[in-house]
């Protein structure tokens, strides 16, 4: 009797040391994962928040070059039409305030570089839209296209574009900056 007893207690013993170990490398386990999982929450965050920022600034872009073409048109026409046209061109900054907004709404997860370029390119527009000349629409126009360009790098789209190029057989195309000598 005492050696089935004996068995019984051991595997008992064994099933609740199994059962602990279990319990404790199961919780370990668990505080791993929160660790890791706290230690990504910020950074999915921020990517949310600057895609959420990109989806916004998409459309904008399309507006703002529509805001300052038509400026740009304007000023190169003659007589009192032309002049009533830049001047209700000039009055619709609807875009010029959605792109204040959005940068105020979304600076905290921006680079800085780019956000530089945004308050430069609203302040220019903003510029513009006090005192409309044509010096003034290529310099809106020109860094709004630096400003698409510093997003399109921001997104790495021009090195996914040479890594496709790349894929598919093809010598990616190589991109030559002015020299500002």
């Amino acid at each position: 009797m005492e050696s089935p007893l004996k068995l019984l207690l051991i595997g008992s013993l064994i099933s609740l040391i199994s059962a602990i170990i279990g319990i404790i490398l199961q919780y370990v386990l668990n505080m791993r994962r929160m660790l890791h999982e706290s230690k990504l929450h910020p950074s999915h965050i921020l990517y949310d928040k600057q895609i959420e920022f990109l989806d916004a600034l998409s459309p904008l872009f399309d507006e703002l070059n529509g805001y300052i073409t038509r400026i740009d048109v304007w000023l190169w026409e003659k007589g009192e039409k032309a002049k009533a046209e830049v001047e209700q061109a000039v009055k619709n900054t609807s875009c010029l305030g959605n792109l204040q907004q959005l940068i105020q709404r979304y600076y905290l997860y921006l680079p800085s570089e780019l956000l530089d370029r945004l308050n430069r390119l609203e302040s220019e527009c903003w510029s513009l839209s006090n005192r409309p000349d044509l010096d003034k629409t290529y310099t809106c126009i020109n860094l709004l296209f630096e400003t698409q360009n510093a997003v399109r790098e921001f997104l790495g789209v021009d090195k996914l574009s040479q890594d496709l190029m790349k894929a598919i057989g093809r010598k990616p195309l190589k991109v030559e900056k002015e020299d500002s000598n």
